[in-house]
């Protein structure tokens, strides 16, 4: 969108902060009881799992192999998990050996909302 507009903005990706658990660091976490900060490392192992998947399952098996993950979790509700195109942002159904993939997944827990995002090696 940036460049597509024309903004004078430069946008720099860092690396995510996690805690030892993978979880990725927010301010919201706080709002968290420590045992559902240690479950919400499920959806860090659910992404990595995701990464190995990636190239050897198709995209729709990605994503009802997610869904299955977090439908069998009490407590924990997924909101959205999708594979885009990290340079577009544009979600796919298809891998293109030429492109870089990202995957993106939120999870509602005990009312508090998680996002993270991964690479696609």
């Amino acid at each position: 969108m940036v460049e597509k507009k024309h903004l004078p903005v430069k946008i720099t990706g860092v690396p995510i902060y996690r805690a030892e658990n993978g979880l990725a660091l927010s301010s919201r976490n706080q709002r968290l009881h420590e045992d559902r900060k240690e479950a919400s490392k499920l959806i860090y192992e659910t992404l990595n799992k995701v990464n190995d998947w990636f190239r050897t399952v198709t995209i729709p098996e990605i994503k009802e192999r997610v869904e299955d993950i977090f439908d069998e979790q009490q407590g924990m509700k997924l909101e959205y998990f999708l594979i885009a195109d990290e340079n577009t942002l544009q979600e796919t159904d298809f891998f293109y050996k030429d492109r870089n993939f990202r995957a993106f997944i939120v999870v509602v827990v005990d009312g508090v909302r998680l996002i993270d995002n991964m690479h696609l090696d």
